[in-house]
């Protein structure tokens, strides 16, 4: 057969192999969990809130990913959740088999330049909440500046003025 027929066969063939391709790709993605362990980063030490969350998530976790990959908690403690935060952003591997549970303060510590951190708050990538939080940014009664965007927008206020309690989110200033 030439001419219409030829071309229409061709065109099935060319659907049909693009239908394998996306068909192999599908089962590819089903199947990337499987066999590995993700780990979840716990950034304070046993017993506390966030460890409860996550060990509480890496019980059922697995059951609901493609794969049903192996979930593990790991607690990694120390300054005030900078060092788990530096490690999932400068060590852990991007291939999503490595979460953690990131603590309030870690978008301020940012914002009140802790020498610490080693990462950029905006940078990480939220994939849920486990809770709703109230933030909380208290200053000193005898500082200048009476509103948030003031606070964060002025370069000559003390760092010692400002007492972050939980995380705020950055705000940008019109300069």
């Amino acid at each position: 057969m030439t001419g219409l027929g030829s071309q229409i066969r061709q065109a099935l063939r060319s659907a049909l192999l693009v239908f394998a391709m996306m068909v192999s790709a599908a089962a590819q993605e089903r199947d990337y969990y499987r066999g590995k362990t993700i780990t979840i980063i716990i950034p304070i030490g046993p017993g506390g809130a966030y460890d409860a969350y996550a060990r509480l998530l890496s019980r059922h976790l697995g059951r609901h990913l493609p794969g049903n990959p192996s979930i593990i908690a790991r607690n990694m403690p120390g300054g005030g959740g900078v060092i788990a935060s530096n490690y999932l952003y400068n060590v852990a591997p991007r291939d999503g088999t490595t979460l953690a549970i990131i603590i309030s303060s870690f978008a301020t510590d940012q914002l009140f330049e802790n020498p610490r951190i080693k990462y950029d708050a905006r940078e990480f990538l939220a994939i849920g909440r486990l809770l709703d939080a109230t933030s909380v940014l208290s200053c000193s009664s005898g500082i200048p500046h009476r509103s948030r965007r003031c606070v964060i927008c002025k370069p000559t206020l003390p760092r010692s003025a400002l007492r972050p309690s939980m995380t705020c989110p950055p705000i940008g200033c019109a300069r």
